[in-house]
C-alpha cells in the first residue's frame, strides 16, 4: 500500500483482495470489515466507521443502563462477528449482507431509541 491508499484506501468498488507481493502470499477476501474497510476506505474510511460504530455503542450502552440490554448485546456480538468475518459493510453494488442484520439494524435502532428519550425528556423539562 502507497502512502495515499493507506489514507484514503483503493475506492469503494475497488477490488478487495491483498496482493501477493504485499503479504508474501495472494489473499482474495480479508475476512474482516475492518479491514476491508482499510483497505476501500483508507485510514479516513476506517475512522469514520469507528465513530460511528462507537457513537452506536455509547448510545445503546445508556439504554442497557436503564433496562434496555438487548441493544448492547445485539451491537457487541455484531462488532465482534465482523472482526472475524465479513466484507464491504457500505456497498451500493451487490446484494443485501448478514453486516447489515449484525451491526446496521441494531446501530440504527439504538441511537433512534436514545434520541427519542433525549428528545421526550427535553421536552418534558421544558414543559415543567
Amino acid at each position: 500500500m502507497s502512502g495515499t491508499e493507506l489514507i484514503f484506501g483503493r475506492g469503494f468498488g475497488a477490488d478487495g483482495s491483498i496482493p501477493e507481493n504485499e503479504l508474501g502470499w495472494f489473499v482474495h477476501h480479508p475476512h474482516s470489515s475492518y479491514l476491508t474497510q482499510l483497505i476501500l476506505g483508507g485510514a479516513l474510511g476506517l475512522a469514520l466507521l469507528l465513530a460511528i460504530l462507537g457513537w452506536s455503542w455509547r448510545d445503546a450502552w445508556r439504554q442497557g443502563k436503564q433496562g434496555e440490554c438487548l441493544w448492547v448485546a445485539l451491537l457487541s456480538c455484531g462488532m465482534v462477528t465482523l472482526m472475524v468475518d465479513g466484507a464491504e459493510i457500505f456497498t451500493i453494488h451487490s446484494v443485501p449482507r448478514l453486516e447489515w442484520f449484525m451491526v446496521v439494524f441494531p446501530a440504527t435502532l439504538a441511537v433512534g431509541r436514545a434520541y427519542g428519550q433525549r428528545t421526550t425528556a427535553r421536552t418534558q423539562a421544558e414543559s415543567s
